[in-house]
């Protein structure tokens, strides 16, 4: 089966775990974060996310990465999916659409790219 990805995946470096993911208005924990490009991130949670929806999002890590505690960042929920064999988990695909300068140049540290 031929990826539909229209951007490269970058592999991290080991995330502090877990990294809890908030919704910034009104700071509802929303799940962990499971994986992080440039482009978009992948969320896991009890409650899925709802499609076409925007959210401001906080992700917390347990300790400092990469000289941050935190990242802020305004995504577009657009897809979300049963966590089969996982109890009653739900897999969030989220686009950023806004990110500050300076959490995307510590993203992109994060990610060892300079695009």
């Amino acid at each position: 089966m031929q990826s539909q990805r229209k951007h490269k995946r970058h592999k991290l470096p080991q995330l502090p775990q877990p990294t809890q993911v908030y919704n910034s208005i009104g700071t509802e924990y929303l799940g962990v974060l499971v994986n992080i490009s440039l482009e978009g991130l992948l969320i896991m949670s009890d409650a899925g996310l709802k499609t076409d929806t925007l959210y401001q999002l906080t992700l917390k890590f347990p300790e400092p990465f990469c000289g941050v505690m935190e990242l802020s960042l305004g995504v577009d929920c657009l897809w979300v999916d049963s966590a089969s064999g996982l109890g009653q988990s739900y897999w969030s695909g989220c686009h950023i659409i806004d990110i500050s300068e300076s959490d995307s140049a510590a993203l992109k540290g994060m990610l060892g790219t300079s695009d």
